[in-house]
């Protein structure tokens, strides 16, 4: 909720100003409800985890609060990602093949965007960059095209496809984007922003998302009255590359 409220504030801001240009506006590229299996990925700490049931319920909350609780005037559009099985090496995720068996991706990587879009009503869902057992998962028919036996069950009408394309107009519309159909949230300012309230919720949810494993001789909490240095080794300790953030879809790294 509180993601969005500053997205809305900044938004409204951009819009003033008459600038519209990329990653401002409200259609947010989250949750990453991929599932994080091989430490070797380099986004696994945009994901919430290992387990699809856990990171089903927390990207189902994670939508529900970026879109607002009236379906008819979004707060913003959520979009998970990456449809499906996106989990390999980073570096080659344009020509990676990921492979999985039916019964994994049914068990494992799709169970949370099922969630996703049954229950929390997600705007969007982003196909995933590499390829799934042989096909561009943008471009596959398994994945994007085999919803046909259900359409020739009756499980899924015409009509309903029909809808399904006419969101694309919609959710502008539900956005508030439209004049003759305003926003309730037009009138959140900038100063929403790293306000006092929304920093002191950002540190109790760091606090509480903590986890110590253990606590050998009461090390913890730090004296820092008897602290003088403090040391930071390991590989990335002087590395600043570990610092730079690829956006989706840019073509150079860009710096936080």
């Amino acid at each position: 909720d509180v993601v969005s409220t500053e997205g809305r504030a900044k938004f409204n801001e951009f819009s003033r100003r008459g600038d519209h240009g990329i990653y401002k506006g409200l259609t947010f590229w989250a949750p990453n409800v991929n599932i994080f299996r091989d430490p070797r990925w380099g986004r696994g700490h945009e994901t919430y985890g290992e387990d699809p049931y856990l990171t089903a319920e927390l990207g189902c909350a994670y939508i529900k609060g970026l879109q607002g609780p009236d379906p008819d005037h979004l707060k913003s559009a959520a979009c998970a990602k990456h449809f499906a099985v996106h989990s390999g090496p980073e570096a080659i995720r344009h020509e990676f093949n990921a492979k999985a068996s039916k019964h994994d991706m049914y068990d494992t990587y799709l169970y949370a965007f099922k969630r996703c879009v049954k229950d929390a009503k997600v705007e969007a869902v982003m196909g995933a960059y590499n390829r799934v057992n042989g096909e561009p998962a943008c471009g596959s028919k398994t994945l994007l095209q085999d919803m046909q036996e259900a359409y020739e069950k009756g499980l899924v009408s015409e009509e309903a496809i029909t809808e399904a394309v006419e969101r694309l107009m919609e959710v502008r519309i539900r956005l508030g984007m439209m004049k003759d159909y305003p926003s309730p949230y037009e009138d959140i300012t900038y100063d929403k922003v790293e306000c006092p309230e929304h920093v002191k919720l950002s540190v109790e949810a760091a606090r509480r998302s903590l986890v110590l494993l253990k606590n050998e001789n009461a090390f913890l909490p730090l004296d820092k009255n008897k602290i003088q240095t403090v040391a930071v080794i390991g590989p990335n300790a002087n590395s600043r590359d570990a610092l730079v953030v690829r956006r989706e879809g840019a073509q150079t790294p860009v710096e936080y």
